[in-house]
């Protein structure tokens, strides 16, 4: 598990973009 020295918004945030980022690879996989 990563320890978390940044806070949990910026946590999220970065997670949420590398997510996003992950789904547009896998969609263009598909197509």
């Amino acid at each position: 598990m990563l320890s978390v020295c940044f806070d949990n918004d910026d946590l999220f945030h970065f997670y949420a973009q590398v997510n996003i980022k992950i789904n547009d690879i896998e969609q263009d996989k598909r197509s």
